[in-house]
């Protein structure tokens, strides 16, 4: 080996005390730190899109359920418009279908009762 070359490499297998302890301490702290922070981000994504997903999944039921309960409301609503069929041996059914269709529905009733005040 050539002068210079050994100079070249004794340099860089000699750093100042500086570097090395920083280097250390970068290693035994900085990159510690880092992961953490990485893992903590990780999981608290993952937990907050579980805790959201389960949010979500409880608005969309009680949002089934008031159109399911929308929808089972217009047949009612909506009987008294419809006469049924006269049929042999269904009289109690118009009976009940006679009483129901002679009041008025809630609806109407909402109205005659905003009309009025």
């Amino acid at each position: 080996m050539t002068g210079a070359a050994a100079t070249a490499l004794g340099f860089r297998l000699r750093r100042p005390l500086f570097q090395k302890y920083f280097a250390a301490l970068f290693a035994a702290v900085v990159l510690p730190l880092i992961a953490s922070g990485a893992s903590e981000a990780w999981f608290g994504y993952l937990d907050q899109r579980r805790t959201l997903d389960l949010h979500l999944r409880a608005e969309a039921g009680a949002a089934g359920a008031r159109i399911q309960g929308f929808l089972d409301g217009i047949p009612s609503q909506m009987n008294w418009t419809v006469q049924a069929p006269w049929d042999e041996g269904l009289d109690e059914r118009h009976r009940c279908g006679a009483a129901c269709k002679s009041r008025p529905p809630e609806g109407v009733i909402g109205v005659q009762e905003s009309a009025t005040s």
